[in-house]
């Protein structure tokens, strides 16, 4: 486990995966066909339209997870997949360790980074 959060902090940093731009051309039957994953769980992270992190999710479908209007110009990149369980725990991990998102509605987040000497929002 700590050797995919590793990975996926690394990836984050980087920000080297190409965002979803909209929805458009985006095809989860792909994604499966690209990871081997048949049932796959997709984490994200949703930007806003100049790039900036609003908030860390999952799905099971990318491509219907929010509307255009909903995206408001931004995207989402998908930043792992595979089981639920897997991914949800990335997730939290992210959350507890990462700054929060505006887009956060998990108010538990605030109070474990407190809990952890970080410095919650608003930063």
């Amino acid at each position: 486990m700590a050797k995919i959060l590793s990975s996926l902090l690394t990836l984050l940093i980087s920000l080297s995966s190409p965002a979803m731009e909209g929805n458009a051309g985006f095809r989860q039957s792909f994604l499966a066909a690209e990871t081997g994953v048949q049932d796959a769980t997709y984490l994200y992270q949703k930007v806003g339209a100049l790039g900036e992190h609003l908030k860390f999710g999952i799905t099971k479908n990318p491509a219907t997870r929010y509307t255009q209007q909903e995206l408001g110009g931004g995207s989402l990149r998908i930043i792992g997949q595979g089981e639920r369980s897997e991914m949800l725990s990335l997730e939290r991990q992210l959350h507890e360790t990462l700054p929060i998102g505006p887009q956060e509605r998990q108010l538990f987040y605030i109070q474990k980074q407190v809990e952890n000497g970080l410095k919650p929002p608003p930063y």
